[in-house]
């Protein structure tokens, strides 16, 4: 398959060729909200492919970046997951257990529940990622993907229109990796900034930012935001992007 690019409806532009078939399906089972930073042993995903095959890992070789899967939510994100367990339950029905979920800063993309008809994508080496810089980031281009024997105006061709890409491979993520013999994690960014909301429910009282993992939110600021001193109080903290902006966040309440 050829998929070709264009910022208007014409000129358009090769951007990537696809040799091989991706493992596709939908999901069979309402797929509820976990754990994230650990096993999510308490959901089982039931899920149908098109074509293909899905095959279990050890727990290690999962921690290692195997079976990585995407399942995409109604609003259109994915959460990108991992299984250890794939069983054969029908033809070409799988129940994947042992997950790990909303990896690589995916997790705001679940749900309670993710209905079952949800697409499902394998990560492996049949996808192909169409070759974009940083300034293509969130810029409207139209597409068209088809067999790559023929030309672009060939019926077999398809089109989306006016389709961007978020670049959410960019974000911050809301917490560390898994570095676990350093005494501090990468950022993974050319510098280190943060920005912490204060709360009120879904309403942002303050925002204090800080070169470093540690701000001070004074009696006095609170007296101002609510009042009085609190006794407990909600944020949400986010690292910053030079390239990207604001992370996902990570919430808290803090005594």
């Amino acid at each position: 398959m050829a998929v070709y690019r264009s910022p208007t409806t014409s000129g358009y532009e090769l951007k990537a060729l696809v040799d091989t078939p991706a493992v596709m399906g939908t999901t069979q089972t309402d797929f509820y909200s976990g754990p994230t930073s650990r096993w999510d042993n308490g959901n089982t995903l039931r899920v149908t492919l098109a074509g293909g095959e899905l095959t279990s890992a050890d727990e290690v070789l999962v921690l290692g970046g195997s079976n990585l899967a995407a399942v995409q939510n109604a609003s259109g994100d994915w959460e990108v997951i991992q299984f250890t367990t794939a069983t054969l339950v029908g033809t070409l029905t799988y129940d994947l257990t042992g997950l790990l979920r909303g990896q690589y800063g995916t997790e705001a993309a679940m749900a309670d529940p993710v209905a079952a008809g949800a697409r499902f994508v394998l990560l492996d080496t049949s996808i192909t990622q169409v070759d974009m810089t940083a300034d293509d980031v969130g810029l409207a281009f139209n597409w068209k993907y088809g067999p790559s024997p023929y030309g672009i105006g060939n019926s077999a061709y398809a089109s989306k229109l006016a389709y961007s890409f978020d670049g959410v491979g960019l974000r911050p993520l809301s917490q560390g990796g898994d570095g676990w013999a350093q005494t501090e994690v990468p950022l993974g960014e050319d510098s280190e900034a943060y920005e912490v909301d204060i709360m009120n429910g879904v309403s942002v009282m303050r925002t204090i930012t800080s070169s470093t993992p540690a701000i001070t939110y004074t009696a006095a600021q609170q007296t101002s935001d609510f009042g009085a001193p609190q006794s407990s109080y909600t944020v949400r903290v986010y690292q910053i992007s030079a390239s990207y902006g604001r992370g996902q966040y990570r919430a808290a309440t803090v005594p």
